[in-house]
This record gives C-alpha cells, sequence and structure tokens, in this order.
C-alpha cells in the first residue's frame, strides 16, 4: 500500500569508522540518496565542545524529523482511499510560474525514458488538458540562450527556469527546467534539405552574434516540428563564448570536434563543426520525439 501511493522517503544514515552522515532517499525507478550532512567525526581523539555541540544538533534534528515522517505516513496511508500509482514515481514541484508570473501547473504522464531527470507532463487545467510539457532537472541550464532562439521561432517555448523549490533559497543542486512539447513527425534526413539547413543556420548564427554558443548541437538536439520549423533544445551547456564550458563528464564514445574536452571551453568553431555533421546524409529512419529531447546525460 505504501509502496503504491508514495515515493517511500527515508533517511539513511552511514557508519564509516568514526564518522557518520546522514542521507534523504526516495524510491522512483531505483532508490535515490542526497546527503543531507556533512560526515561528522565521533573519534575519541578529535572531540571538543564543538564538535560534540554539532553531533547533538545533528541527533536532535535526525530525531524530530524522524518522527516528523512517521506522522506524514501515517496521514499520507489514510487519506489514501484510491492509490495514485504514478504518481510516486515523479518529483514533487508540479507547478511553476511562467514569465508574465502566472501559475502553471502541471501533471506528470511519465519519464521519458532513458532518462532519470526528465518528464512529459500535461496542463492540469480543464481548458488547457491538449497542452503538454517536458519537465527537466539538470545542473546547469542557459536560460538566456534558449530565450533568445525562442523569440525567433527557432527553440520551444521556455516556460520556466530556475530553482525547483523557489521557496528555499538555499537548494541550488538542480534547476527545474520546463519547455513546451514539440510534436515531431519529421525525420531527421528532412534537416539536411537546404530550407531547413539555412534556417538551422540562421539560428545558429543569431545565437553567435549575442556572443553565445549551444556546444551540443548534435543530431538529436535538433527538432522539426510538423509545420516544418527548427527547434533546438537542450541549453544546458550554452552560454556566452570564453564562459561556457563542457562538463566534466563528457561522453568518451562521440566524436567530438577538436579541443572539446571535458571541462574545456566551448567555442563558436565547435558549434560549426556540428552543423557541418548533421549536414551530412543519414539514413531515412522515423525516431520518436521521447529519443529525441534529451540524449546526452545530464
Amino acid at each position: 500500500m505504501v509502496h503504491s501511493v508514495t515515493c517511500c522517503p527515508i533517511f539513511a544514515v552511514t557508519l564509516s569508522g568514526s564518522s557518520f552522515s546522514v542521507y534523504g532517499s526516495a524510491y522512483t525507478h531505483q532508490w535515490v540518496f542526497q546527503e543531507l550532512t556533512q560526515s561528522c567525526i565521533t573519534s575519541a581523539d578529535n572531540v571538543n565542545h564543538s564538535t560534540v555541540r554539532t553531533v547533538a544538533r545533528l541527533l536532535w534534528a535526525l530525531r524530530q524529523s524522524v518522527l516528523h515522517l512517521q506522522e506524514w505516513y501515517r496521514a499520507m496511508v489514510l487519506a489514501c482511499e484510491y492509490p495514485q500509482f504514478y504518481n510516486r514515481l515523479h518529483p514533487a514541484t508540479s507547478s511553476v510560474k511562467d514569465p508574465s508570473g502566472a501559475t502553471v501547473g502541471f501533471c506528470y504522464l511519465r519519464r521519458i525514458e532513458p532518462h532519470d531527470k526528465v518528464f512529459l507532463a500535461f496542463a492540469d487545467g480543464v481548458d488547457d488538458r491538449d497542452r503538454m510539457y517536458v519537465v527537466k532537472f539538470t545542473p546547469r541550464y542557459s536560460a538566456e540562450a534558449h530565450r533568445l532562439l525562442a523569440a525567433a521561432n527557432c527553440a520551444p517555448d521556455l516556460v520556466y527556469c530556475g530553482s525547483p523549490y523557489p521557496d528555499f533559497a538555499g537548494y541550488t543542486r538542480m534547476q527545474m527546467v520546463v519547455t513546451e512539447y514539440v510534436p515531431s513527425g519529421l525525420t531527421m534526413w528532412e534537416v539536411a534539405r537546404k530550407p531547413l539547413r539555412d534556417k538551422l543556420r540562421e539560428a545558429v548564427s543569431l545565437l553567435h552574434s549575442q556572443g553565445m554558443v549551444h556546444g551540443d548541437l548534435r543530431w538529436p538536439n535538433v527538432l522539426v516540428n510538423r509545420e516544418g520549423d527548427i527547434r533546438l533544445i537542450d541549453f544546458d551547456w550554452a552560454g556566452l563564448e570564453g564562459v561556457a564550458l563542457y562538463p566534466d563528464d563528457l561522453a568518451e564514445d562521440v566524436p567530438w570536434p577538436v579541443g572539446a574536452k571535458p571541462g574545456a571551453l566551448i567555442t563558436k568553431d565547435h558549434d560549426t563543426y556540428w552543423l557541418e555533421r548533421l549536414f551530412k546524409p543519414r539514413e531515412r529512419v522515423k525516431i520518436p520525439l521521447y529519443t529525441l529531447y534529451v540524449y546526452h546525460t545530464i
């Protein structure tokens, strides 16, 4: 019963020699752990008044949190007459403020396989049920680059980019990105046609004209909607040239341009490299949108 209506949140305490740490954990499609405290040293050789106070405060906070969690479980289980299995698989945040300040609410439909932090959602308003969103959680994202291309009709509308918990200013680990869902009915072979090649070059030129780079213009990050419009996605690495960097976990099995390596600066030449590769003929294969939306590991 509990497993069917909640993500089974727990506190986990790890012990390693004379140190211990406290983690928060929840079950989505697998157990996910996040460290809540730094390691506390409890060795007798290092005990002082400051250490004792720190450990005491931590244990007191843990005890209060466990009691609160017990009450939450009790109320949650008793209140659920009809288990909603899908709710436990998705993030807690289900509404954001769009650029105009209006509240945009949505319900998660499913996780976009095989990614752990990308979800498909639909608007929760009665009159907006046909509106779909892609919700993504990522350590960094260039909202400026995304909005620049969205204004030129070259990227999906960016509904929100910011903290998933705006009421908690101290949370900075992940950003939440909500964009419009782009139905894609064309094969990526269509991108090689001249009108779309020109549109794609214009989009990248616009980005470069503002001193910005994208960094990941591989074909899964270029969508074509049913009207034949180009939509660039995944602005995780985008930013100002000379500032934007490749991630430290850059995939090794990708033919990156010369100079592209973990932690290196992303250049306009790197974007040009991917444009040239993108225009090479490819096999005509239809690929569902969910395999296109986010290709690299986030």
